[in-house]
C-alpha cells in the first residue's frame, strides 16, 4: 500500500510539474535598442589661393553606413570655370578623399563625431544640430596639404553632385574693353 501511495504521489507530481509548464508564460525577449542611422552632409570652401584660380569647395558626405566621401571641386579661373555634369568635369573629384565616420568621444571626453581620412582623424562637434569641424585637412594637388573650415548637419542640403557644383560654380569675369 505505502509503494501504491508512493507511486500515486509520484505520479502526481509529474502531472503538476508538467501542468505547470505548459502554463508558465514566458515574458519577450528584451530587444536591443535600434540604433538610428544617421547621415550627414558637410560643406567646407578653401580659397586663400583664388587670386591664383583655386577656389575649391568641399562637400563631405557622412553615410549611414558609417562612410566618409569627400568630394572636391575647384570653381575658380585655374580649372576654366567648368561647370559641365560631374561625370565629364574635370574641376569636380568624386573621391577627393574617403574614410570612416561614427560618434564618440575626443581626448578631453567632449561628445564628437570622429572622421577618419586618409588626411588623419578630424573631430566635429555638434551644436543645436550644425556640425563644425575647424581643422579638416585635405591633400592640395597631390604633394601639399590645406586645412579648411567644413559645416553641415542631417539636412542633406544637394542630393547629387551635379547641384553642388552648379550652387558653387562661377564665371570668368567681363573682360573690359581697352581704353
Amino acid at each position: 500500500m505505502k509503494k501504491m501511495i508512493l507511486v500515486f504521489m509520484l505520479l502526481l507530481t509529474s502531472i503538476v510539474l508538467v501542468g505547470c509548464n505548459k502554463e508558465k508564460v514566458e515574458e519577450p525577449k528584451k530587444e536591443d535598442p535600434v540604433e538610428e542611422k544617421e547621415s550627414f552632409q558637410l560643406i567646407g570652401h578653401y580659397d586663400e589661393l583664388a587670386n591664383q584660380g583655386i577656389d575649391f569647395y568641399f562637400l563631405l558626405n557622412l553615410n549611414a553606413d558609417g562612410t566618409a566621401v569627400l568630394s572636391s571641386y575647384n570653381a575658380g579661373s585655374m580649372a576654366g570655370y567648368d561647370a559641365r555634369d560631374y561625370k565629364e568635369n574635370e574641376a569636380f573629384t568624386t573621391k577627393h578623399d574617403n574614410g570612416t565616420w561614427s560618434r564618440g568621444k575626443d581626448a578631453e571626453g567632449e561628445d564628437a563625431i570622429i572622421i577618419k581620412t586618409t588626411q588623419g582623424t578630424f573631430y566635429g562637434y555638434e551644436t543645436n544640430g550644425i556640425i563644425n569641424v575647424s581643422n579638416f585637412k585635405f591633400l592640395f594637388y597631390g604633394a601639399y596639404s590645406r586645412e579648411a573650415t567644413l559645416e553641415g548637419s542631417k539636412t542633406i542640403q544637394y542630393k547629387d553632385y551635379n547641384a553642388f557644383i552648379q550652387a558653387y560654380k562661377q564665371t570668368a569675369p567681363a573682360e573690359t574693353p581697352a581704353s
